[in-house]
């Protein structure tokens, strides 16, 4: 629908033609060398020249609306991580893709846009195409890039296929978002032997020259009395190697690491365990 709309009140309309009747009429209310029928056409087209230029400075415009119609939107959120397919067959792996597809097609029945999207934040147009191949499984990040990709769609929710295991950003738990997410568990309930770094603490800032103080928690799941290499990394150079002693029955070990701090600025350091030889993952 579009509309002629004015910058002033519609009432300077009138004054616009009143001002080129009376400029039309001083122009051509003498007498001309011309008969009066062709007098009479140009103060006509007189007045609607001085009119319509008179009119412009109302400055009208063109006000046009749109209207789109715009279906609810659902998200399919695949948690394409390695540990999926951990102790799975093909056949099991092409069942999970065939229950995705149902998912979605019971989604377009009910009348939903449906959009499937990876760990990785991209569009999946091909179910099957789907490798569970990711070696990080960074939820957070899947979840904010729906939040930022579709947050102002007609987004109705999220359904979100993942076993709950991130190695990467910070808790989904922590998300907040205006629309709820559904959650479909994969994997393997069963206890599994693990040992996974759980928390970092250390001191935010550090004078240069001194140490900075790193408390690494290692958590163990069915671990039996074993030892691993808790390593330090700065720009993919080895700045420090602890041996850690995994107690059967200690499920948290605490271990802490002294880095010599040099250089000014922030500074990112990466910490491993090295895996042992029966761990799960």
């Amino acid at each position: 629908m579009t509309n002629l709309s004015l910058t002033y009140s519609f009432w300077w309309v009138f004054i616009c033609l009143l001002v080129g009747a009376a400029y039309a009429w001083v122009q051509y209310s003498k007498t001309a060398p011309w008969p009066n029928p062709i007098n009479y056409l140009l103060a006509m087209l007189r007045m609607m020249l001085v009119a319509l230029i008179a009119f412009f400075f109302l400055e009208p415009f063109m006000q046009s609306i749109i209207n789109y119609y715009q279906k609810p939107l659902m998200v399919i959120a695949v948690d394409n991580s390695e540990s999926i397919k951990l102790n799975s067959s093909a056949g099991e792996v092409a069942d999970l893709n065939s229950n995705i597809k149902g998912v979605k097609e019971a989604l377009l029945t009910k009348g939903f846009d449906v959009n499937i999207i990876n760990l990785n934040g991209s569009l999946i147009e091909n179910v099957d195409s789907l490798r569970y191949e990711n070696t990080g499984s960074n939820l957070s990040k899947q979840l904010n890039a729906i939040k930022n990709d579709f947050g102002s769609f007609n987004l109705s929710g999220v359904v979100l296929f993942s076993d709950g295991i991130f190695n990467e950003g910070y808790s989904p738990l922590a998300l907040s978002t205006t629309y709820p997410i559904y959650t479909v568990g994969l994997g393997d309930t069963s206890q599994i032997r693990d040992l996974a770094i759980k928390e970092i603490r250390h001191n935010s800032t550090v004078f240069e020259g001194n140490e900075l103080m790193l408390e690494v928690q290692v958590l163990n799941k069915g671990v039996n009395a074993d030892a691993t290499q808790l390593k330090v990394y700065k720009k993919s150079k080895l700045i420090s190697s602890q041996k850690i002693v995994i107690d059967a029955n200690q499920s948290l070990v605490k271990a802490n690491v002294s880095i010599p701090i040099s250089g000014n600025g922030k500074q990112s350091l990466t910490v491993n365990l090295v895996p042992i030889e029966y761990e799960f993952t």
